[in-house]
């Protein structure tokens, strides 16, 4: 009797704790009022109805939806095209809505059929990080959830463009453009979905120190583009991701607003520091003595607002056009006289000033550099 008794009590406690367990489980993974933002974040398909999607097949990566439940907003991609709209939801109810989409054409879309499951969903379901997204019993979607990706997203595209060797670059939408810097020299201009693709050659640069801005002009064969840089956050429209620069591009009697970085130092401030005069101390690796150099060490006076500077080779005089966006820079038309020199440093001194096409001040310290390479550095003297 007395060993029934304690049977039947453990068979009470393991049904209690066994009934509480599965309540805290329902209560995590089933939303109720309140739970909404367990929405929020980045969400990767794995799923569209009962068909797994293979990433593999995807043109641009896996198709994903970012939500953001206070802002009732959310973007993503198909895997070809990037998209963006509404989003409301109450308890387990959900509702996505006025999707803008870009218009690519690419192998293998299924763009129509994701916009589909989206809009057609009326419930939603989270179980270990796995969102279900339902139309009465049929399920539309299935997606896994990842880490914020928002930044590293950002940081891999800024690094891909950096080693592209893109300094800066922007888009905008409706219509879809966008700009590559190629140092403080050229620009490609790409329109409608890269349809209309021009190059063109930056002729002069201005910095206002007042607006915190750069302005830049530039030509092709026959036509010119006016860019204007703000130091202001943007938000793209589109994807929803906030960047440090608004660009307004002026060209072809129209005016377009979009949104922009710096691929490595983000430092528009630094065209005013440059302005200044500096002596060349280190030529690639090698620290320079100033008694192999006739005159004494290499020097240079940059002069931003001339768009040009002056100095000399440590034997021949030198001047030529710079120009500067941010920290892209470009030095361009050197001229020397002709001494006769000793050393041969003529030459890697004007060769250093043409290959770098970005700087950075650190420590009154000018580095010139292509890509991440230092070529020469310079010390700042009064």
């Amino acid at each position: 009797m007395k060993r029934s008794f304690y049977i039947l009590t453990l068979l009470t406690i393991i049904i209690f704790a066994a009934t509480v367990l599965k309540s805290q489980d329902m209560e995590t993974s089933q939303p109720t009022e309140g739970t909404e933002t367990f929405l929020n974040g980045y969400w990767e398909m794995t799923g569209l109805g009962f068909e797994n999607i293979l990433n593999a097949s995807c043109s641009k990566g896996a198709p994903y939806i970012e939500i953001n439940i206070k802002e009732q907003i959310f973007s993503g991609s198909t895997g070809c095209n990037t998209f963006s709209g509404k989003v409301s939801s109450e308890g387990e109810k959900i509702m996505f809505g006025n999707i803008l989409s870009t218009e690519m054409a690419c192998q293998y879309m299924r763009d129509a059929e994701i916009f589909e499951a989206l809009t057609s969903c009326s419930y939603y379901f989270i179980d270990n990080n796995t969102l279900t997204l339902k139309n009465g019993d049929a399920v539309t979607a299935v997606f896994l959830k990842r880490g914020d990706t928002s930044k590293t997203e950002g940081g891999e595209l800024r690094l891909k463009k950096f080693k592209e060797g893109i300094g800066f670059y922007a888009n905008g939408n409706e219509p879809f453009w966008s700009v590559n810097f190629r140092g403080a020299g050229r620009i490609d201009y790409e329109y409608n979905m890269g349809l209309e693709k021009t190059s063109f050659k930056i002729l002069k640069t201005f910095s206002d120190l007042r607006s915190d801005s750069i302005t830049i002009i530039a030509e092709d064969e026959s036509d010119e583009i006016i860019i204007r840089i703000l130091r202001r956050e943007c938000k793209d429209n589109m994807s929803g991701r906030i960047f440090p620069y608004e660009l307004k591009l002026n060209y072809d009697d129209m005016l377009y607003t979009g949104c922009g970085e710096f691929t490595g130092n983000d430092d528009i401030a630094g065209s005013y520091r440059v302005n200044d005069i500096w002596v060349m101390d280190k030529l690639g690796e090698e620290i320079l003595d100033k008694d192999k150099f006739k005159t004494g060490l290499p020097m240079i006076e940059i002069q931003m607002i001339e768009n040009r500077f002056t100095g000399n080779t440590g034997c021949n005089n030198m001047s030529g056009s710079f120009l500067s966006v941010g920290n892209l820079i470009k030095f361009d038309k050197i001229a020397t006289t002709r001494m006769m020199c000793p050393g041969g440093y003529d030459s890697k001194v004007t060769g250093a000033l043409k290959d770098s096409d970005n700087y950075a001040i650190e420590n009154m310290r000018l580095f010139l550099k292509k890509g991440d390479k230092i070529l020469a550095e310079f010390k700042k003297i009064d």
